[in-house]
Formats: C-alpha cells, structure tokens, sequence
C-alpha cells in the first residue's frame, strides 16, 4: 500500500496499515505489528499485536515453530573432507 506525502512517496505493508487504522495510532518505533494466527498475510486487527523482535521470537518458541537462526544448515570442511 502507498501513497504520496511531502512529495515523497510513502508504502506501508497491509498487516501494519490495519494496525495503524484500527487502532487509530502509529506504530511505536522499534516495535513489530506481530500475529496471534502466524498468518504474515493476515490483515484482520484482532489477529495483530504490538511486540518487539524478542517478543515475536519468544511467541515462536512457544508455538513451536521456531527453526534456529539459520536458513541454511552450517556445512564445516572436516565434515566433507575427511
């Protein structure tokens, strides 16, 4: 989503744009617009809450959906050469 402001062109992501007109406020800076639904699609504000990286990590955890901090498994050389 976007629009012009001060001749500059502003985006906003939708699940942060719901937030920010449902709640009728900005989001504080530092803080995420996390999701009760782990839906990252879903715009439905009831869904959607205030948190810090950590907060939205540790929600992660408790769901069990967290996978470690890498995407890609770490490969070290003795392992493949012997």
């Amino acid at each position: 989503m976007g629009w012009r402001e001060n001749n500059k062109i502003v985006t906003i992501t939708a699940h942060r744009f719901a937030w920010e007109y449902y709640n009728k406020d900005k989001i504080p800076q530092g803080l995420l617009i996390c999701h009760h639904c782990d839906n990252p699609l879903c715009v439905n504000p009831s869904h959607l809450f205030l948190g810090t990286a950590k907060d939205n990590i540790q929600d992660c955890m408790q769901k069990g959906r967290f996978k470690g901090g890498r995407k890609k498994p770490k490969i070290h050389v003795e392992h493949v050469i012997p």
